[in-house]
């Protein structure tokens, strides 16, 4: 293109999909309009942006999946619109982001899935878009968030399995929103939450094999969604709840093997979802909060290290089947209940022994599915 030209408008190229060799942008170039290049998948080579680009608009380069080597955006580069970049597949090396970028739309790299190294977001970001980083599978090193993010968008780092190292999360983040993080497995150290934040979605973890340490969840978090930290195993600490917690979603936890010692659940909590802490083996006592009404179905099957006393609160109405399956090592499952509460198939271990107030032995032994179980009073 001709030295002279400053601005490419909306649509000029769009769809003209027969170019084969490079795209040379002239050095007097300030923007790049919505949907210039989208679909010119013929292109080859490096994408070499002028020095004096400042804007790229909505899906300028949307489809370009022929460009090579690395993407080099200009320091002056103050804006950049969702989906700018998406599809873009050869891409390969570092991506510097340019010091003036105060924000990452939506979609802007999806399924980018070439580039490596680190990735640093700078201190003027603000907001991470959802999809942002979709599916950029390629990256090998450390994710450095800036403090200055208040908001990342759901699914915008799904499936960037390549990051390594701790992951600390900026100090604003209110929620960690729902499939942020789904298959980063590559982490290898702490995951850092931050003070504040009050909510994490559901699979906001999923799968995120590698961290390690002790799980720590702030004391503002009030609701932990389904799948947040499913088979997330690499955890070899203690799991820290936090006092305000009231909601905990199916699978949350399920296949965290690693998180051991005693797990203890906050007085706030009423409900935990089916399958929540499946196949934690790691756990060796479970102290129930005093508040709890409902257990949800396998919440604590082949929880099979749990030991001692196992006692529930008078406000527990609901324990679903298999709840407690190959829990084999309680000592007993005490319930308050004058009245038995319903009996879930296999909710408990065949054989175990439940505690229930000394009047009402004999109705737990007359009760189908309880008195299967060696019933004591105390």
């Amino acid at each position: 293109l001709p030295n002279g030209l400053t601005n490419i408008y909306f649509d000029t190229f769009y769809g003209c999909s027969g170019f084969t060799g490079s795209l040379n942008l002239p050095e007097g170039l300030t923007r790049i309009g919505e949907w210039a290049f989208e679909n010119c998948r013929g292109f080859n080579g490096s994408l070499n942006l002028p020095a004096g680009l400042t804007i790229i608009e909505t899906e300028a380069f949307y489809g370009c999946s022929g460009f090579t080597g690395s993407l080099n955006l200009p320091e002056g580069l103050t804006r950049i619109g969702d989906w700018a970049f998406t599809h873009c597949m050869g891409f390969t090396g570092a991506l510097n982001l340019p010091a003036g970028l105060t924000s990452i739309e939506e979609y802007t790299f999806s399924n980018c899935s070439g580039f490596s190294g680190d990735l640093t977001i700078s201190d003027k970001i603000t907001t991470i878009g959802k999809y942002a980083f979709y599916n950029c599978s390629g990256f090998s090193g450390d994710l450095t968030i800036s403090d200055k993010i208040t908001t990342i968008g759901k699914y915008a780092f799904y499936n960037c399995i390549g990051f390594n190292g701790s992951l600390k999360l900026p100090d604003g983040l209110m929620t960690i929103s729902e499939s942020t993080f789904w298959n980063c497995e590559g982490f290898t150290g702490s995951l850092d939450l931050p003070a504040g934040l009050t909510g994490i979605e559901g699979y906001a973890f999923t799968h995120c094999l590698g961290f390690t340490g002790d799980l720590i969840i702030p004391n503002k978090v009030t609701t932990i969604g389904e799948y947040v930290f499913w088979e997330c195993s690499g955890f070899n600490g203690s799991l820290n709840l936090p006092a305000g917690l009231t909601t905990i979603g199916e699978f949350a936890f399920y296949g965290c093997t690693g998180l051991n010692g005693s797990l203890k659940l906050p007085a706030g909590l009423t409900t935990i979802g089916k399958d929540a802490f499946e196949n934690c083996t790691g756990f060796t006592e479970l102290l129930i909060s005093t508040n709890l009404t409902s257990i949800g179905e396998a919440a604590f099957k082949s929880c099979g290290n749990i030991s001692g006393k196992i006692i529930f609160p008078i406000s527990l109405s609901n324990i679903g089947k298999q709840g407690f399956a190959g829990c084999n090592k309680v000592e007993a499952f005490r319930f308050p209940h004058t009245t038995p509460i319903p009996y879930s198939k296999d909710m408990l271990p065949g054989g175990a022994t439940v505690e229930v107030p000394t009047s009402a032995v004999d109705t737990y032994k007359a009760t189908d599915g309880w008195k299967n179980h060696n019933i004591v009073g105390y």
